[in-house]
């Protein structure tokens, strides 16, 4: 099981006392610990925490999860997210760790202020690259940012907390079967007249007449609306006139988070799904479906991929 603490539900009289759990690492030669920065939106961030989730069980390092100058999560980890890995020992503040460390001559406190920078595909802290992934170590503190493409295994031991997933259960459901679809259109784009092409063929194979929409496109609901007549069009969420990534333009991150995880949800339950590829997110649901693991706690998902 993972160890974990806030500074909200740390009690000294209760689980071990936290002093007693910094001294017993403190008390080996030298703790190591491993930070990570969060970057970009949900599925990016999950994916590079992951990466760093992997990190600090080789190395035995005592991993910070920090995501609160990200501006597209800007909040604690554990106001949406648990995670549950033996061997583990993580926080998602710095209130728990010894302050006079430093990565390289940066300190702790400034780390703790810093957002991270991007540039051609690389993050940076200060001059320091930090999305490098061969990782030394010899260091006592270092600092991840970016992402991993390769979904190592841990990013599935990550589940949203017992308050989203509560609010799930309680959603009302599709009753018949139906087609899912995640049309991403704004600051990554794809041809609408595609996808109504396939749903029609799959409507003509199935005849399946109710499909559940997903997307950041406002315009997206009237054209599918327009173009599949017969069809009976649900959707949970509507979407601003924008034309940037969602995660940057709303700034309510709990609307903005549940959202998420509700179309992912609805998309989970169907029966068949047309992602976008060009897609974190529509990736990330056909990496759940593949291997039978999910961000949602009690997840069975027999949804069929369209590609």
């Amino acid at each position: 099981m993972s160890q974990y603490y806030t500074y909200n539900n740390y009690l000294s009289d209760q689980y071990l006392g936290m002093n007693t759990f910094i001294e017993t690492y403190e008390n080996k030669s030298i703790q190591k610990y491993i930070i990570y920065k969060g970057t970009g939106g949900l599925v990016h961030n999950l994916r590079g925490l992951s990466f760093a989730i992997k990190i600090a069980i080789e190395q035995k390092r005592i991993l910070i999860i920090d995501m609160n100058k990200n501006p597209a999560f800007g909040t604690s980890f554990s106001r949406f997210f648990d995670v549950n890995i033996s061997g583990l020992v993580y926080f998602d503040n710095y209130n728990y760790i010894p302050t006079d460390l430093y990565y390289f001559e940066i300190p702790l406190e400034v780390i703790k202020n810093s957002s991270i920078k991007y540039k051609n595909n690389v993050c940076f802290l200060k001059t320091y690259i930090v999305s490098n992934q061969n990782i030394s170590d010899k260091q006592q503190v270092v600092v991840y940012a970016g992402t991993d493409m390769r979904y190592n295994k841990h990013i599935f031991n990550i589940k949203i907390n017992g308050k989203y997933h509560s609010q799930l259960m309680n959603e009302i459901p599709i009753k018949s079967k139906y087609i899912s679809t995640h049309f991403r259109n704004t600051d990554k784009q794809n041809n609408i007249y595609n996808y109504i092409t396939k749903i029609q063929q799959i409507i003509n194979e199935t005849g399946i007449n109710n499909m559940y929409l997903a997307t950041d496109d406002h315009n997206a609901y009237d054209i599918f609306k327009q173009n599949l007549k017969n069809v009976v069009i649900h959707r949970k969420n509507i979407p601003p006139k924008v034309k940037k990534n969602l995660h940057y333009e709303e700034k309510n991150k709990e609307k903005l988070f549940y959202s998420l995880i509700l179309d992912m949800f609805f998309i989970l339950k169907s029966d068949y799904f047309l992602p976008s590829i060009n897609s974190g997110v529509s990736r990330c649901l056909i990496q759940m479906i593949e291997k039978n693991k999910y961000l949602i706690p009690d997840m069975i998902s027999y949804t069929k991929i369209v590609k």
